[in-house]
């Protein structure tokens, strides 16, 4: 597990999951973007921020709305626009940028927004302006064509650097000839080994940790009344993931912390 992004479509009748990615924020999703997009919706990160210190984490998770949205004509706008950067710089990205701008198009309905959901990458930096500036510091490369700038992405893995991976039960873009050569090519860089320790994951998977006893002790309470149901079967094995997830999280902090000291 961990920290997972992704690219989505919706409206007010539904929501088309069409990309994710895991510890990564790939680069053609933030050639999307703006940097007046991004600036704007800095004032919500920030709030979101300071309600996640100050209330219990059910309450956050209920409250936060930290997706970005862009409509179909600021999709197209800013993907021609860095469509004309990649040609410019990075022609080997480009035929796999353009089956990927094709496929988003492909999929808009009318009154659609393009959604992206990357804050919890946010928990690898130590602060939100640092995650806010290095998006914009790859958003400030393509409006000052300065290729030398971009940290997000790798031509050594498009996938991950790049698309993300396709969402888990598609898979008309999976079998793109541009894809399957990128999946073939693709050699993953180190770019864990970037990342830093991190206080406020570290407080997020302990606050997960602490939370925990309390579905336990929902799932004991439902068995004493209930019985074995599946209702109850679920919540335990929710619950025991929930558990691995938080412990193991605390434990990669941990270590991060400790081969930064030394």
């Amino acid at each position: 597990m961990g920290n997972r992004s992704y690219l989505y479509l919706k409206n007010q009748k539904r929501a088309v999951y069409l990309f994710e990615a895991n510890n990564s924020l790939p680069f053609f999703w933030i050639s999307l973007l703006d940097k007046e997009t991004l600036k704007n919706k800095l004032p919500d990160w920030e709030k979101s921020n300071l309600f996640e210190e100050f209330h219990n984490a059910e309450e956050y998770l209920a409250q936060q709305l930290n997706e970005i949205s862009i409509n179909e004509k600021t999709f197209l706008a800013n993907s021609a626009k860095s469509k004309a950067f990649l040609q410019n710089h990075l022609p080997r990205t480009v035929p796999l940028y353009d089956d990927f701008i094709k496929f988003i198009k492909s999929k808009f309905e009318l009154d659609d927004y393009l959604e992206f959901d990357i804050t919890e990458f946010s928990a690898f930096y130590n602060s939100l302006d640092d995650f806010y500036n290095a998006i914009d510091n790859d958003l400030e490369a393509i409006e000052t064509n300065n290729p030398s700038k971009i940290k997000f992405l790798f031509v050594e893995d498009l996938i991950s650097s790049g698309t993300g991976f396709e969402m888990l039960g598609r898979k008309d873009f999976a079998l793109l000839p541009s894809y399957q050569e990128a999946l073939k090519s693709r050699t993953l860089p180190k770019i864990i080994d970037k990342q830093k320790f991190s206080k406020k994951a570290l407080i997020k998977y302990i606050i997960m940790l602490i939370i925990c006893p309390v579905f336990s002790f929902v799932a004991y309470i439902m068995y004493m009344k209930e019985g074995l149901t599946f209702q109850t079967v679920l919540i335990l094995i929710l619950n025991v993931v929930f558990y691995c997830f938080s412990i193991f999280g605390i434990l990669a902090e941990l270590k991060t912390y400790k081969a930064q000291k030394n």
